[in-house]
């Protein structure tokens, strides 16, 4: 017995140690990430870039308990093998009233191209809305603030969207899915990068996460509708796009996945069972409220 507790507690020392150890690798490599991001003037966006005469947008959000970590961010969109023309930062005015309230190292990317620009608003609609309002002809891609891009992720976007001109296309999607009787299913048995969704339908739905590309004139005009979006959606930003797109005849696309990987940015917030549980509930009863709202069934997903 008392050979067992001692085996237990050499364990458990070393799993500590363990822990320890890739707590200090991944402080570590935070740190050169993070360095890299700020001393690096290399400008990261070309003003002179257009897609059949349209401006590409790289739009984003954040909050202030990310924005320690999102240079690193930033800095792998600055080094993308294709620059776009624009990369805004959207931040809540309420958080930050003025450009000048924002934390120095964020303003300090404004050499390489980054623009901060504020939002009256504070919902994760925010990382596409205003910018299609402000920029209607432009091409938008939308990116998450706790991801590492790789180089190819933007140039693969216009890949696809080159193909499919009036698709929106994406890195990650799920499956869109309904019961035998027509009822939605739950959100979390909707298949996630499904084969399946390697063509246009409407069974598609983009997950921002890894990157989305939005063409102009994409979505329904009632997308814009801050109200309309903050009372039916405000915390399931990817579900009111999807609907909005819905609504226009806008199919989506899952690309195919190849070398492109994307990483999160050490010590952001993690995904645990507990947070996807309480997303996917939150999901289902904001899904189910747009569907109903715009009276929307199983038939209006069939490709």
């Amino acid at each position: 017995m008392k050979r067992n507790r001692l085996f237990h507690r050499v364990a458990q020392s070393g799993e500590r140690v363990d822990a320890l150890v890739q707590s200090a690798k991944s402080y570590l490599r935070f740190s050169l990430l993070w360095a890299r991001a700020i001393v690096n003037i290399r400008r990261g966006t070309d003003p002179t870039f257009k897609v059949d005469g349209r401006s590409l947008i790289v739009s984003m959000t954040s909050i202030p308990s990310r924005l320690l970590g999102i240079p690193i961010t930033l800095d792998s969109i600055f080094r993308q093998s294709v620059k776009p023309t624009r990369l805004i930062l959207w931040l809540p005015r309420r958080r930050f009233p003025t450009p000048a309230r924002v934390p120095w190292w964020v303003r300090a990317l404004a050499r390489r191209g980054l623009e901060i620009h504020l939002s009256e608003t504070d919902r994760p609609h925010d990382k596409l809305l205003p910018a299609i309002q402000a920029h209607p002809t432009a091409i938008v891609v939308t990116v998450d603030d706790d991801i590492i891009y790789s180089p190819r992720m933007i140039a693969r976007l216009l890949d696809g969207h080159r193909d499919f001109p009036e698709t929106v296309v994406c890195h990650s999607a799920r499956s869109i899915r309904f019961t035998s009787s027509g009822n939605p299913a739950l959100y979390e048995t909707w298949t996630l990068n499904d084969p399946a969704l390697h063509t246009p339908s409407h069974k598609v739905l983009p997950l921002g996460v890894m990157g989305v590309l939005y063409p102009p004139a994409s979505l329904h005009p009632d997308a814009l509708n801050a109200q309309m979006a903050a009372e039916l959606a405000p915390t399931a930003d990817d579900l009111w796009f999807k609907v909005m797109a819905l609504r226009h005849g806008t199919k989506a696309m899952l690309l195919r996945p190849d070398s492109t990987v994307a990483t999160a940015v050490p010590f952001s917030q993690k995904v645990s069972l507990w947070a996807f549980n309480q997303h996917a509930a939150g999901n289902m009863q904001q899904w189910c409220g747009l569907l109903s709202r715009f009276h929307l069934s199983v038939d209006d997903f069939q490709d």
